[in-house]
């Protein structure tokens, strides 16, 4: 998953800008943003990773740097105004 700076209003959390095609986020169903005809849809919102929030960027690849690729990530999400905790597996990093 890429995320980056938006003009969305989300708060605290990270926005899911897009998603690598074929990365494990995908594979697990995370929704990045994406243009749907003329409107945006915003995608996911990362607000925490095991039971630590997330307030940026900065945080949450310092919380996933305590995971080895291929080990389970618990992750606090927001989707269309409602939170859910799911789990991926990590992936590598892309370079």
């Amino acid at each position: 998953a890429v995320a980056r700076n938006h003009p969305f209003r989300i708060g605290r959390g990270v926005l899911i800008a897009e998603l690598i095609e074929g990365s494990s986020a995908e594979a697990m169903g995370l929704r990045g943003t994406e243009r749907i005809g003329r409107h945006i849809r915003p995608g996911d919102v990362v607000l925490g990773v095991g039971d630590r929030r997330v307030a940026g960027v900065d945080d949450l690849f310092g919380e996933l740097a305590s995971y080895q690729p291929g080990e389970t990530v618990p992750l606090l999400i927001q989707r269309d105004g409602h939170v859910y905790r799911v789990s991926i597996e990590l992936g590598e990093r892309p370079e």
